[in-house]
Formats: structure tokens, C-alpha cells, sequence
């Protein structure tokens, strides 16, 4: 069974080099892997990407590893006064953080995704008051009729510089103070001619978890065949793919990985 193979060993990735193998050290090259070998592109940072390909390979699979983007952190600091509540948009938001005020430790935590509501209880975050599948799930929960407290007091909410603004939209709509701190950036990148050269000619699925790569998938055009399945963890990624790529998409039912992975065939292994 071939060895999965990150891509992508850039100086400015969130893992150092030294922790990745040499392209050609990851796996054999693609023309000498069996036929057997069902080849997925993760399009993913490092570090989020290396747990996923390694449950995909146990299945048969043959991963590979490319991210089309970096997260570059931003200084930042904690507001002099303690806030009503938290909002977390990712847990790239707790990436690199100051230390945390006591003030702040028990505030109640609302986080958009349950590696968010990981990181925060990472940071000492003890009350996650809610974790949602997404920001439209989040606005919608806060918005139950029986939680007027959402309105007392003053908001944090922890965000990325490239954000959809529906937190902020629903914050203004329900008159809730509010401040935003952007912690991090998402920052697209291209693939290099040696990344390129490492992936197999037709790649048979590949995995999108953001509008932002989805939109530079035509960097893969060479390697993306009418065969290759895209698989989208939400309809707003899938919209985002270039025209000609579309029909190839296919929609995980709920923005989860778990639902994401569901897409693709139980086992690759040839019978």
C-alpha cells in the first residue's frame, strides 16, 4: 500500500520543513503505484491534513497533500475590559494567542465547529456555551427565543481577516455591541512545478474545504480528469469552483469533515 505523500513543503507552511519527508521519500512515484491505488488530494494545510490522510490510507486509499493557502497570525491583544460572551469563527482564532486574561476564562464561548470548540478548550476556555456546524447555524442558535443575555454587555468576537461577515450582520441586526479582532490571514498560494510533478497524472477524488482554494483549483487543472470527483464540504464551495468543474462536484449533506470523507467509497482496495 503506498505511503501517503505531503506536498507542499514551503518555508512559510504552519509546520517546519524538517518535519516533512523529500517529495520523492513519501511514496513511489505515481506511475508504479498499483492499479488498485485510488489516489485523493487533500487541499489542506499540514497540519490539519496529515490526520486525514492517514485514516484515508489505512482505507486503501492513496492520499496526497497540497495546500493552496497558508495561515499567516497577526498580533493581537486582549481588550483592556472583559467582554458578555466569545465568538470563534475557526481555530486558526487560537493559533497564536496572548495569555489569556482571568476575566476572559470564563466568559461563555461560541465557536463555529467542533476543532474550534477543541482549540478553545485547548487554551483553558472552560464554558463552550455552543459549537456549530457553521456561522448561519450559530446566528440561528443565538437567535432561540429564551437567550436575551446575548444582548448585555459587549461581544469578542475572533476572526479571520477573510471572513463572510454573517456573524457581523446578525450582531447588528439583534443590536449586540460588539468587537472584532482579526487574529490571522488566510493567504492563497501556488502550487511549484516539483508539487506538481509529485502528484499522479488523473487524480481520482479530490477534497475542498474552503471557497478560497476551490476558487485556485485550475493551478490542478492538468491533473483534474471528467473522471475526477471534487468533493465540497458545503454548497458555498462548490459554488465557488470555476464553471468547468461543477458538474464534477459533489456536496457533503452537513459542513463536517466526517460527512466530507462520507462522500468517497468505503474501501479502495480492489477485490
Amino acid at each position: 500500500m503506498p505511503a501517503f505523500l505531503p506536498i507542499g513543503k514551503r518555508q512559510n507552511n504552519s509546520m517546519p520543513v524538517s518535519a516533512f519527508p523529500p517529495a520523492s521519500a513519501g511514496a513511489a512515484p505515481a506511475k508504479s503505484r498499483p492499479a488498485a491505488a485510488v489516489s485523493v488530494l487533500i487541499i489542506r494545510p499540514p497540519t490539519v491534513a496529515l490526520p486525514v490522510a492517514e485514516r484515508l490510507r489505512r482505507r486503501g486509499f492513496a492520499p496526497f497533500i497540497l495546500p493552496l493557502s497558508r495561515i499567516e497570525t497577526r498580533p493581537w491583544q486582549w481588550p483592556q475590559s472583559s467582554c458578555a460572551a466569545l465568538l470563534a469563527g475557526s481555530a486558526n482564532a487560537f493559533l497564536v494567542m496572548p495569555p489569556v486574561p482571568a476575566a476572559f476564562m470564563t466568559v461563555p464561548v461560541y465557536c463555529v465547529g467542533s476543532k474550534t470548540a477543541q482549540a478553545a478548550r485547548a487554551k483553558g476556555f472552560a464554558n463552550i456555551a455552543y459549537s456549530a456546524e457553521n456561522a448561519e447555524d450559530l446566528c440561528r442558535f443565538l437567535q432561540q427565543a429564551g437567550r436575551p443575555a446575548v444582548k448585555s454587555g459587549q461581544w469578542l468576537y475572533l476572526a479571520g481577516q477573510k471572513h463572510r461577515p454573517v456573524i457581523e450582520d446578525f450582531l447588528a441586526a439583534e443590536h449586540i455591541a460588539y468587537h472584532i479582532i482579526c487574529t490571522y490571514d488566510t493567504i492563497g498560494q501556488s502550487p511549484t512545478k516539483a508539487e506538481l510533478a509529485a502528484l499522479p497524472p488523473k487524480l481520482d477524488y479530490v477534497l475542498l474545504y474552503s471557497a478560497l482554494n476551490a476558487a485556485h483549483l485550475p493551478v490542478l487543472k492538468s491533473h483534474i480528469a471528467a473522471e475526477t470527483k471534487i468533493l465540497c464540504l458545503s454548497p458555498r464551495i462548490a459554488a465557488a469552483l470555476p464553471p468547468p468543474c461543477r458538474q464534477q462536484a459533489f456536496i457533503a449533506q452537513r459542513p463536517t469533515e466526517a460527512a466530507l470523507l462520507a462522500l468517497l467509497p468505503p474501501a479502495a482496495r480492489c477485490a
